[in-house]
């Protein structure tokens, strides 16, 4: 190997390794996954004194990918494992999801629930978009209209959701820049309290019991919580609370 080969001046296209794993990160879109576009700034050539525009590229414009994050759930725990040391959980007990249609037409929809906030995130159009994934515009509960994505495979759906709170998840550790987002899901990201989560018609009574009242179940590895209590007391207030709207 030729020394001193990384001094030499990069290839406008390919990089000084002349291959496109080197390639420049400027020129990207956010559409690529979370990268954005880098900013150009204005210098002056020391001879003709005239204005010119350099492409600058700097790691802070950008999220750093985990390896994971072609699968949403897989890169979420992850995300929770490295932000949250204290606790642990099991990922699949976040997700609920139900179902609509024939026997052999079922589309699935899911939601996760944020296990250090307890928010919740439905799925996402995944920007892979995977086939025969709709889009409906459903009624919620409280009579306004949601939009619900619905795929061929619960597995999916679950990806979907995952990937929907990654983006949110990445969006806010990135103090609101819309490039410091994974981009994973065609729905903006938004900031914690800043959406308004509403159950749609078409989940059954259980799912909506088990997505509203049941919180996940969360080990601190210091010592165990305990939320047995305050968990029952939460459940029987929100079915007061739902009976009463019913009458």
């Amino acid at each position: 190997m030729k020394s001193g080969f990384l001094n030499t001046k990069s290839s406008a296209e390919k990089g000084v390794l002349k291959d496109d794993r080197s390639r420049p990160l400027y020129g990207g879109d956010i559409s690529s996954g979370g990268w954005e576009r880098s900013k150009e700034k204005s210098t002056r050539d020391q001879h003709s004194h005239q204005p010119s525009t350099k492409p600058t590229f700097s790691f802070v414009d950008c999220p750093i990918l985990p390896l994971s994050l072609g699968n949403p759930k897989n890169a979420l725990s992850v995300w929770y494992g490295r932000r949250h040391k204290d606790f642990t959980f099991c990922v699949n007990d976040c997700f609920v999801s139900w179902d609509f249609g024939l026997a052999h037409e079922k589309y699935f929809t899911s939601i996760f629930t944020c296990p250090a906030s307890q928010e919740k995130f439905m799925s996402g159009m995944l920007k892979s978009k995977p086939k025969k994934a709709k889009v409906i515009l459903e009624k919620a509960k409280e009579g306004m209209q949601v939009e619900i994505v619905w795929y061929k495979k619960k597995k999916e759906a679950e990806h979907a959701a995952a990937a929907r709170a990654l983006d949110c998840l990445s969006y806010r550790e990135g103090m609101g820049k819309r490039n410091m987002c994974y981009g994973l899901c065609d729905e903006n990201p938004y900031m914690k309290d800043t959406f308004e989560f509403h159950m749609p018609i078409s989940a059954p009574d259980e799912v909506e019991d088990e997505v509203m009242t049941q919180p996940i179940d969360i080990t601190n590895k210091a010592r165990d919580l305990s939320m047995d209590e305050d968990a029952s007391q939460f459940r029987s207030d929100y079915r007061s609370n739902r009976q009463s709207d019913a009458a």
